[in-house]
């Protein structure tokens, strides 16, 4: 059974979505906002990269992000979103939130979500029509076995010649429409109407029944029981349009199971559809929790620089009151 899913690389990403989100984050690195965060801090500013290490755990820039589309490491969108969130949380933690470097990278991130929403999707291959070969009603072959035993051989001839001569006198009985032509002494007797009511019915509920009769046996038994020739035909007509009758419920059959197989194997199809919708929500739930936690972690070290920063702040107007204090102190003397 085949499938026009797009290839997928491991982490669940396609191929399509990691050549895109690629040329989005190349993209970015050339931008003037983005060129900040186009490598690590240790290759772009070796000064700050030791105070940037103490204060920052998680480092993220566009080079890196690249290095991990490339070698399959996102799970999906979502982490590489978590990763474009995190870019611009460092620059506030860092620097500040009225910062330039941190308005760059807010920019950054902005652009950079709006263009992985319009990615476009990738175009799917036409399914290829399954061809269904016709249905041929005939007779079957049947397999000839090897004997070897000359006596089983002649017997077997004599067997094919005698049903040979009987399929002959059957098809000549056929294209008579009175049984008078071949057997007009079946019209010597005068009892004949009397017993077509009780022959006619047995003949025709062992054709219902499904009970194979040839040609010669109806003649056969027409004559024992002095049946009309009327009779004898309607009767061979009946025989004639049950067979044909069976032929076309063959067909009918035939056709039908041919649809069902096509029905199997069209819900073959919707099973697997769904089993991988049920996978790509699985990763997707996956990959919401991972940037719940990179955004409690993100919090937190943002909640701790607020702390220090207020710590200082409060330091600072000590400070500020014991100069003021000082000074109020030595106006007084100055004055007396």
């Amino acid at each position: 059974m085949e499938s026009n899913r797009a290839s997928s690389t491991a982490t669940g990403l396609t191929q399509h979505q990691v050549k895109e989100l690629v040329k989005i984050v190349k993209a970015a690195a050339r931008s003037t906002s983005g060129k900040n965060f186009r490598a690590p801090i240790a290759e772009l500013w070796p000064g700050f990269a030791e105070p940037y290490t103490e204060k920052i755990a998680n480092q993220i820039d566009l080079k890196t992000m690249e290095k991990k589309l490339t070698l399959g490491n996102y799970i999906s969108i979502e982490a590489f979103k978590a990763d474009v969130d995190l870019l611009h949380l460092n620059a506030v933690t860092f620097n500040g939130a009225i910062h330039t470097i941190t308005q760059a990278a807010l920019e950054t991130r902005t652009v950079i979500l709006e263009k992985v929403k319009k990615i476009p999707s990738e175009p799917v291959a036409p399914r290829k029509k399954v061809k269904i070969a016709p249905v041929i009603i005939g007779p079957q072959k049947r397999k000839s076995s090897d004997i070897n035993d000359d006596t089983v051989k002649e017997q077997s001839h004599k067997l094919k010649s005698s049903k040979i001569k009987d399929r002959e006198k059957d098809a000549r009985l056929i294209q008579y429409r009175s049984i008078d032509q071949i057997y007009p002494e079946s019209l010597q007797s005068g009892s004949r109407f009397r017993q077509d009511q009780e022959t006619l019915p047995g003949l025709t509920n062992s054709i219902s029944d499904g009970h194979p009769i040839q040609v010669t046996e109806v003649v056969s038994r027409a004559q024992e029981h002095h049946m009309s020739s009327a009779k004898i035909s309607e009767l061979l007509g009946e025989i004639q349009s049950r067979s044909d009758n069976a032929a076309v419920t063959s067909a009918m059959l035939k056709a039908e199971l041919v649809q069902k197989d096509q029905k199997i194997e069209s819900l073959q199809l919707e099973n697997a559809s769904l089993t991988s919708k049920l996978k790509e929500f699985e990763t997707s739930s996956s990959a919401a929790e991972e940037r719940t936690k990179s955004l409690e972690s993100s919090i937190t070290h943002l909640s701790s620089y607020l702390n220090e920063q207020i710590y200082t702040l409060k330091s600072h107007l000590e400070e500020i009151k014991k100069i003021q204090s000082t000074m109020d102190s030595y106006l007084r003397q100055s004055r007396t």
